[in-house]
């Protein structure tokens, strides 16, 4: 396996359409992630992270926040962001309720 550095360069990231979304640099993001455990806010590296390693999902997939790098800084869009949080959320029948039927 090449190195995490080695990688994170040799994938394409996906990228928002610049045409049909208003950029949004991911600083400007923080806001509208919740805070870390402890209340911390969320470190600017956990966007970054999102955008060039992303998550596998539990079937295998690899979820990566949408963006594009500008100048000397890296954009994503508020759709981008819901797209992610689709993309990351089970659907509710995969998610077991804590009674036997599901019911809460």
């Amino acid at each position: 396996m090449r190195p995490l550095a080695t990688r994170c360069f040799t994938r394409e990231v996906p990228m928002i359409d610049l045409t049909k979304e208003r950029p949004l640099p991911l600083a400007a993001a923080l806001p509208w992630i919740p805070p870390a455990r402890g209340g911390e806010p969320t470190p600017f590296s956990t966007l970054l992270r999102w955008g060039l390693y992303g998550w596998a999902t539990p079937d295998g997939r690899r979820v990566r926040l949408e963006a594009v790098r500008l100048g000397h800084r890296w954009m994503t869009s508020h759709d981008a962001l819901q797209r992610l949080a689709q993309r990351l959320t089970p659907p509710l029948e995969a998610v077991a309720g804590p009674g036997k039927d599901g019911a809460a």
